[in-house]
C-alpha cells in the first residue's frame, strides 16, 4: 500500500501507521523515496534509530522502552521481587520483552518466568501455569487487546490474580472492556 501510495498517487507525504511488522518493511522505500513520513504509533526502535533522514516518530516510545519502564514500575514503585512476562511472539511482543528483561536485570531481578503466546491463542494455561507455578506475584503482560482480555480473563478462573502491568496496547478501551 505505501509503494502504491508513493509511486502511482505520488503523494508527498505519508502520516500514521498503526504496527510495527506491517510499516517495518517499507521504511527502506520511504527512505529511499525521500517521502516524508510521520507516524505516533510504531513501537520498533528501528523505525527511527538510528536517525534517518524522512522518517519522525512523535508519541510512543520504542518497544524496549516500554518494557524498561513497566520492569521499573513492577519493582521501584510495586516493590516487586517475583516478576513474571508474558508476551505476544511479534516484534512488538519480543522487543517489550527484551527491554523488561533488561530492565529488571539492571534492577538486581530475574524474572519468574518469560512466557510467549501467538496472536490469537485460544488457550493460555501453559503460560500462566508456568507464571503461577514460579510465583510470579507481578506480570508485565505484553498484548494487544482481544489476547490480553482472555489471558486475565483465564488468570482469574484459574485463580491466577497477579498484578498486571500492561504493555501500551492495553490501555485501549476495548481491553477493559473485554477483560
Amino acid at each position: 500500500a505505501i509503494k502504491k501510495l508513493i509511486t502511482r498517487d505520488n503523494v508527498f507525504a505519508l502520516v500514521a501507521g498503526l504496527c510495527s511488522n506491517a510499516i517495518a518493511p517499507a521504511i527502506e522505500f520511504i527512505e529511499q523515496s525521500k517521502i516524508p513520513y510521520f507516524t505516533g504509533s510504531l513501537s520498533d526502535p528501528n523505525t527511527t534509530s538510528p536517525t534517518k533522514r524522512y522518517i519522525f516518530r512523535a508519541g510512543m516510545l520504542p518497544a524496549t522502552y516500554q518494557g524498561s519502564a513497566a520492569a521499573r514500575l513492577a519493582v521501584e514503585y510495586f516493590k516487586g521481587k517475583k516478576v513474571g512476562i508474558i508476551h505476544v511472539a511479534d516484534e512488538y511482543g519480543v522487543r517489550n520483552r527484551d527491554g523488561a528483561k533488561a530492565g529488571l536485570e539492571r534492577l538486581g531481578i530475574k524474572p519468574t518466568a518469560v512466557e510467549a503466546f501467538n496472536p490469537g491463542d485460544p488457550d493460555y494455561t501453559a503460560q500462566l501455569t508456568n507464571l503461577k507455578n514460579a510465583g510470579s506475584e507481578i506480570v508485565i503482560l505484553v498484548a494487544y487487546p482481544p489476547d490480553g482480555a482472555k489471558i486475565v480473563t483465564q488468570a482469574k478462573k484459574r485463580d491466577f490474580n497477579p498484578m498486571w502491568i500492561g504493555s501500551g496496547a492495553t490501555c485501549e478501551p476495548s481491553f477493559a472492556a473485554m477483560a
